[in-house]
C-alpha cells in the first residue's frame, strides 16, 4: 500500500520486481536538496552515488567568515529555506540540520544531505498535506499529526520540546528551531573558542533567548526579530517555510533576480507576443538528454505476475459495472489548469503540462470531475456509464514524468426522488467487485463500509453553534486529531486556539468520539437531547435522510458492516452530501502498534459539481433540470495488492447472481421496473421491484428497477416492457407495444404475485421467435428474411442488382448470426431488421447519428450535416442518402404490437451499431 510508504531512499533488489511507489506532493525547489543519483547495478554490492559537492560545507563557510559577506549570506540562507520547504512538502522531518550537514557545490549553492534521521510526519505519508491553507495562503500547523518521538540529533540544534523531561512528538517546526540556530550562527560574528560557543549557544536557547551584546546595534534588529521568530519555544508560533518565503524579515530578491522575474512575468500576461511564442518554440525544440531517455519511466517494472493479476481483476471490475447496466464512456482526461483541481485540492499533487501553443492543462488525477463536465455540457441525464483508465499524479521523488494509476469508475446519474436508491446502487457494485476477490483471499476479511452524511456533519456543528466560516477548519482539526490518536480534550484545544469558542467546543465534545455501527451513532444522535428544538429537528431530519440509504442498502442485499464516525470526513472533496469508503483494516503492525486503515473503493454524490460547471456554461447551453449523480471508484493496483499477497487466482470470478443478465446498458433492458412518484416511506417500494427482478432474471430476462417521477418519462428507456409501480396502488400496471405515435398501445393491471408469470406469457415464445436461428431464403433483391429477422444488404449499384453467389450468401448469414449472437437474449418480442451496408466503420457511425425520433425537417438537417461531413464524392454522398431513406422507411413500417430494433452492419469493416 503506498501509505506504508515512508523512506527517502528506496533502495532496489536488483531484478526488477519491486516497484518503488511515488506519488506524493513535489516541489520545483527540489534543487536545493542533494539528489540520488540512479546507477545500475551489475553486482550485489550496496552503494549511494551523489553529487559532487567540492566546496565543502556551511560550517567552513561560517568559519571563514561568513558572517561579513551579507549578500551571499542572504542568498544561502534563502536556498535552505527553499530545501526545507521541499523537504516539508513531502512531509518529512529531516531532524539533523546542522551547518555540517549543508553542503555548498561548486557554483555556491546549498545541498542539504544527510537524511539518516528523517522521518515521516505521522499519518501523512503519501498523502495530501496535512497543513491547511489560511487565509493569507500561508501554511498553518494547528491541524498537524503528531510524529513519532524525536529525540534525535545534535545537541545545540534539536528544539527544547524534544529533550528530556519533554516528550513531545515531532512536527516540522522541529527543523525550523534547528534553522534558527543556523543562521545565529550565519550572523554572528566570529567566536575565538569551543568553550565560548557552548556559553553563547545555551543562552541563544533559553526561553527569553540572550543574544550576544553585538546584537543591540541597529543593524541587527532585522536579524534579531528573525531569530526571536524561530527559535521560540513555543512550536505552534514559529513559521512554516512558506511563511518564512513570504515575510518582510527576509530581504527581497537580487536586483537581477527580480527584474528577470519581473520581464519573464511581462512576456507571459502577453501570450500571443513574439516573444511568448519564441520562449516556447525554444522550450519545444530542444534536444533531449540521453540520460533522460533511458531513464524515463524506469520505476515501472511490473512483472509477468502482476501484469495478469491488474488484467485478471480489470476484467472482473468491468463485469460488474456492465452487469449493472453500465455503458463504457469515456471523459476527456485534460482540463484548464485553474479549474476545479487547482481550488479545490492540494495542487502539489496535481501533473500539469502546457500545450505548444502555451495552455497549461492539468492531468486529471481522478475520473469523476471529467465526467462531471461531460454530463454538464451535453446535458446528460439518466445515464450509467463506467470507465478504466489512468489517471496521473507527480510522483514525489522524480518529477521527470507522472505517477501512473488505474482507476475503474462507475456512476450513474437519475433523479432527485431516487437518490437514497442510487447510493445504495454504488455501495452494492462496490461490494460486487470487491467481495468475490476478497472471499478468495485470507487477506481481506475484515472490511467495513465507513459512511459519512456531509449535512449530518454540519448540522451537528450548527447546533454546537460553530460558525459556517469555521467549518473546514473544525473538520480539519478533528480529522487529523483522530487519526493521530488525540483524547477530546486535546482536539477542543487546537480548536480553541482555531478561534473556536470554548462553549461550542464544549457541546462538540459528546460528538466527537463517536463512532460504532450506522444504526447505533443515529440512535445515540436521536436521543441527544438539544436545547434549541429547530436544531434538533435538523439533526433528525438529516438522520432520517441517512436511515433511508442504510434501509435501501440492506434490501438491495449489502452485506457489509456499515460504520459512521459523523465528524470524520474522507480528504475527498468531489462529494458534496453521502460518502462512502470500503475500507480494510490491515493487520496489527508491530513496531508501530497501530492498525492501519487501507481505503479499496470510495464514492458517493457529486450532484454539485455538475452544478459547478453549468454555471460556466453559456446561458443558452444550460438545461435546468435537476438531477442526482453519485459514482464509485476503485483503484485497481491497491486491490490486487491486497488481494493477491497470499495467493493468485484460479479461474475467473463469476457475476454475482443479482445482478447476471441485465444486459449492457438501459436501452437493452427487456422488462424496466420502476416506481413513479414521491417516496411515501416505502423507499419507493423497493422491496417489490427487486423481488420481481430477481423472478424475471431467473427465467433469463434482462431485468433491472428505477425510479422515474412521471409516467410520461418511461419512453427514454426503449425498453419493450415496462412495469409501474404507483404509491397508492397495490396492482403492478404493465405497458407494452408501441403504436405509430410512439406511446404505449396496451395496457394490463395484475397482482403482485402474477407480475412475473403475465410479463412471461406476454413474451414471443422460443419457437414464436426463432431468436439466433436464421433460416433464410434468398431474394433477388439480395436479402434473406424470416418472419421475426429480416437482413437486407443495399447494394451501391441499383441498376445491376444482382443475386449473391451461394459461397457469399453463406457467409452473410454466418456474420449475422454471429453478429446477433453478441446480444444474447436482449431482442426478445422485437422485430429485428440487420442492414447490410457497402460503407466503412466510420462512415456508417457517422450515418448513425441521423435524427429519426423527430419530424422530417430535422431528419433532413441531420442527413445534410452528415453528407458535408464524408469524404468520398458525389458517390459516396448520393449512397449513404439512399441509405438513410431506406432506413426511414424501415422504421416507420414497424408493427404497434412488436417493438423494433434495426442494427446497421459495415461489410467491409466487419462492425456493427445499432441505430435503432
Amino acid at each position: 500500500d503506498d501509505d506504508d510508504e515512508s523512506d527517502f531512499v528506496v533502495f532496489e533488489n536488483g531484478d526488477g520486481d519491486e516497484e518503488p511507489e511515488s506519488d506524493s506532493p513535489s516541489s520545483k525547489k527540489h534543487h536545493a536538496v542533494n539528489r540520488v543519483l540512479d546507477f545500475e547495478q551489475k553486482k550485489s554490492y550496496l552503494f549511494i552515488q551523489m553529487e559532487f559537492c567540492d566546496n565543502k560545507t556551511l560550517r567552513q563557510a561560517i568559519d571563514g567568515g561568513l558572517n561579513a559577506e551579507l549578500v551571499r549570506l542572504w542568498r544561502l540562507f534563502r536556498e535552505i529555506v527553499y530545501g526545507l520547504d521541499y523537504i516539508h512538502s513531502l512531509n518529512l522531518i529531516h531532524q539533523d540540520l546542522k551547518p555540517g550537514n549543508i553542503f555548498i557545490d561548486s557554483n555556491d549553492h546549498v545541498k542539504i544531505g544527510d537524511f539518516g534521521l528523517t522521518t515521516v510526519v505521522k499519518g501523512t505519508a503519501n498523502k495530501v498535506n496535512i497543513f491547511q491553507n489560511s487565509k493569507d495562503g500561508s501554511l498553518s500547523t494547528s491541524t498537524a499529526d503528531r510524529g513519532a518521538p524525536c529525540n534525535v540529533g545534535t545537541f545545540f540544534y534539536m528544539a527544547p520540546e524534544v529533550l528530556p523531561p519533554n516528550k513531545a512528538n515531532g512536527t516540522t517546526k522541529l527543523d525550523i528551531y534547528s534553522l534558527g540556530i543556523i543562521f545565529f550562527e550565519m550572523v554572528c560574528p566570529q567566536i575565538n573558542s569551543g568553550h565560548e560557543r557552548v556559553i553563547i549557544l545555551n543562552n541563544v536557547r533559553r526561553r527569553e533567548i540572550k543574544l550576544p551584546s553585538e546584537f543591540e546595534q541597529t543593524q541587527y534588529d532585522q536579524k534579531k526579530n528573525l531569530l526571536k521568530w524561530l527559535l521560540n519555544h513555543n512550536p505552534q508560533s514559529r513559521p512554516t517555510t512558506a511563511q518564512l518565503l513570504k515575510s518582510d524579515l527576509l530581504p527581497p530578491l537580487s536586483t537581477d533576480e527580480k527584474m528577470f522575474k519581473e520581464k519573464l512575468n511581462t512576456i507571459l500576461d502577453k501570450s500571443n507576443s513574439d516573444q511568448y511564442q519564441e520562449i516556447l518554440r525554444s522550450f519545444f525544440t530542444q534536444r533531449e538528454i540521453a540520460m533522460k531517455e533511458v531513464s524515463f519511466m524506469h520505476l515501472y517494472k511490473p512483472t509477468k505476475l502482476e501484469r495478469n493479476l491488474l488484467n485478471f481483476a480489470k476484467e472482473h471490475i468491468r463485469n460488474v459495472f456492465v452487469s449493472h447496466g453500465a455503458i463504457w464512456l469515456p471523459a476527456p482526461s485534460f482540463v484548464p489548469k485553474d479549474s476545479f483541481y487547482s481550488s479545490a485540492k492540494d495542487d502539489k499533487k496535481l501533473f500539469n503540462v502546457v500545450s505548444e501553443n502555451g495552455n497549461p492543462m492539468t492531468s486529471c488525477p481522478e475520473l469523476r470531475y471529467p465526467f462531471a463536465r461531460l454530463a454538464a455540457m451535453h446535458n446528460l441525464c439518466n445515464i450509467r456509464r463506467y470507465c478504466i483508465d489512468r489517471i496521473h499524479l507527480l510522483c514525489k521523488f522524480n518529477t521527470d514524468f507522472p505517477c501512473e494509476r488505474y482507476e475503474c469508475a462507475f456512476d450513474i446519474i437519475g433523479e432527485p426522488s431516487e437518490l437514497s436508491e442510487l447510493c445504495a446502487r454504488i455501495m452494492i457494485v462496490g461490494q460486487d467487485a470487491i467481495k468475490p476477490l476478497a472471499d478468495s483471499s485470507c487477506s481481506l476479511k475484515n472490511i467495513t463500509i465507513a459512511v459519512t452524511y456531509l449535512p449530518l456533519s454540519k448540522a451537528i456543528l450548527n447546533i454546537c453553534r460553530v460558525s459556517k466560516g469555521d467549518y473546514c477548519d473544525a473538520f480539519a482539526i478533528i480529522k487529523t486529531g483522530l487519526r493521530a490518536g488525540l483524547d477530546t480534550e486535546e482536539i477542543c484545544n487546537q480548536l480553541v486556539c482555531k478561534g473556536i469558542s470554548e462553549k461550542s467546543c464544549n457541546v462538540l465534545k459528546q460528538f466527537i468520539q463517536m463512532n460504532g455501527s450506522v444504526e447505533e451513532i443515529l440512535s445515540q444522535l436521536k436521543d441527544r437531547n438539544v436545547k434549541h428544538r429547530s436544531k434538533d429537528a435538523e439533526i433528525e431530519s438529516k438522520v432520517s435522510e441517512l436511515y433511508h440509504i442504510v434501509n435501501a442498502a440492506a434490501t438491495l442485499g449489502v452485506e457489509y458492516k456499515m460504520t459512521l464516525r459523523p465528524l470524520l470526513l474522507p480528504e475527498n472533496l468531489l462529494y458534496s452530501s453521502f460518502m462512502c469508503q470500503f475500507v480494510l483494516q490491515a493487520p496489527l503492525l508491530a513496531k508501530k502498534k497501530e492498525r492501519k486503515e487501507v481505503v479499496l473503493a470510495s464514492g458517493g454524490v457529486f450532484d454539485d459539481l455538475i452544478t459547478l460547471h453549468r454555471a460556466c456554461l453559456p446561458q443558452s447551453q444550460v438545461v435546468n433540470k435537476v438531477v442526482s449523480a453519485v459514482g464509485i471508484s476503485i483503484t485497481l493496483e491497491n486491490l490486487v495488492a491486497k488481494v493477491f499477497r497470499d495467493s493468485e487466482p484460479d479461474s475467473p470470478l463469476p457475476v454475482v447472481p443479482l445482478v447476471k443478465n441485465i444486459g449492457c446498458g438501459g436501452s437493452d433492458i427487456t422488462v424496466f421496473v420502476v416506481y413513479v412518484g414521491e417516496d411515501t416511506g416505502d423507499m419507493g417500494k423497493l422491496l417489490q421491484r427487486i423481488e420481481l427482478v430477481r423472478e424475471l432474471r431467473a427465467n433469463n430476462i434482462a431485468a433491472d428497477f428505477g425510479y422515474i417521477e412521471k409516467e410520461e418519462e418511461t419512453h427514454k428507456y426503449k425498453s419493450p416492457y415496462i412495469v409501474l409501480l404507483y404509491p397508492n396502488l397495490d396492482r403492478f400496471i404493465i405497458k407494452y407495444g408501441w403504436n405509430d405515435r410512439g406511446f404505449w398501445s396496451s395496457e394490463k393491471r395484475v397482482p403482485q404475485a402474477e407480475a412475473a408469470e403475465t410479463l412471461l406469457s406476454l413474451m414471443p415464445s422460443e419457437q414464436d421467435s426463432k431468436t439466433g436461428c436464421i433460416n433464410t431464403s434468398l431474394l433477388s433483391t439480395g436479402s434473406f428474411v424470416d418472419d421475426f429477422i429480416t437482413c437486407e444488404i443495399i447494394s451501391r449499384k441499383v441498376s445491376k442488382q444482382k443475386s449473391l453467389l451461394p459461397e457469399e450468401q453463406n457467409r452473410r448469414e454466418r456474420d449475422v448470426t454471429s453478429l446477433l449472437s453478441r446480444w444474447g437474449g436482449s431482442f426478445k418480442g422485437h422485430h429485428v431488421i440487420v442492414v447490410c451496408l457497402e460503407l466503412e466503420k466510420n462512415s456508417m457511425f457517422k450515418l448513425a447519428s441521423l435524427d429519426l425520433d423527430s419530424n422530417a425537417r430535422n431528419f433532413n438537417d441531420s442527413l445534410a450535416v452528415i453528407k458535408e461531413s464524408l469524404s468520398g464524392g458525389k458517390e459516396q454522398t448520393e449512397y449513404v442518402e439512399r441509405c438513410a431513406r431506406i432506413i426511414s422507411k424501415k422504421i416507420e413500417n414497424f408493427r404497434p404490437e412488436r417493438p423494433g430494433c434495426l442494427i446497421a452492419y459495415s461489410i467491409p469493416s466487419d462492425a456493427y451499431k445499432r441505430i435503432y
